[in-house]
C-alpha cells in the first residue's frame, strides 16, 4: 500500500512540473443574418484548404489551432490564415470585409489560475446590415 502512494505522489509531482500549458486558437462566424453564407479558409500552418457553410442564424468554427505554453497576449485574429473568404448566393455583397481585423471581436479567457491553460477566441459577426 505504501508503494502504491509513493508511486502516486511521484506521478502527480512529475505532471506537475511538466505543465507547459496550451493556448488554444478559435476562430467562429456567427451568421446572425438570414443570408447563408460560405467561408473558405486555409491555415497559416497548413496548406490545408476548406470550405464552411454557415446557415442564417447559426455560427460555425472555421479555425481550431493550438500551441505549446500558455499566452495570454493577444494574437491579431487573422494570423491564423494564409486566406480566408466568404461566398455568398446570388447578387448578395457582404459590406463587412473578414479580412479587416476590426471586424473581428476577440475573447481571451485563462482557463486556469497559473494562465497556462488560455483560450483566445476570435468572433466575426454579420447581421442583415451588413449585406446588400
Amino acid at each position: 500500500m505504501r508503494t502504491i502512494r509513493l508511486f502516486a505522489f511521484i506521478a502527480l509531482l512529475i505532471s506537475l512540473s511538466s505543465c507547459e500549458g496550451e493556448t488554444t486558437y478559435l476562430k467562429k462566424v456567427e451568421n446572425n443574418s438570414n443570408f447563408p453564407m460560405w467561408v473558405y479558409v486555409e491555415g497559416a500552418s497548413t496548406s490545408e484548404r476548406d470550405s464552411i457553410y454557415v446557415d442564417p442564424h447559426t455560427s460555425e468554427t472555421i479555425l481550431l489551432d493550438s500551441q505549446l505554453g500558455g499566452n495570454s497576449n493577444a494574437v491579431p485574429c487573422l494570423d491564423h490564415f494564409s486566406s480566408v473568404s466568404v461566398g455568398l448566393q446570388d447578387s448578395l455583397q457582404l459590406l463587412k470585409s473578414i479580412n479587416n481585423e476590426d471586424n473581428w471581436t476577440q475573447e481571451i479567457v485563462k482557463q486556469n489560475r497559473r494562465g497556462s491553460l488560455v483560450q483566445q477566441s476570435c468572433f466575426f459577426t454579420v447581421t442583415n446590415d451588413d449585406f446588400e
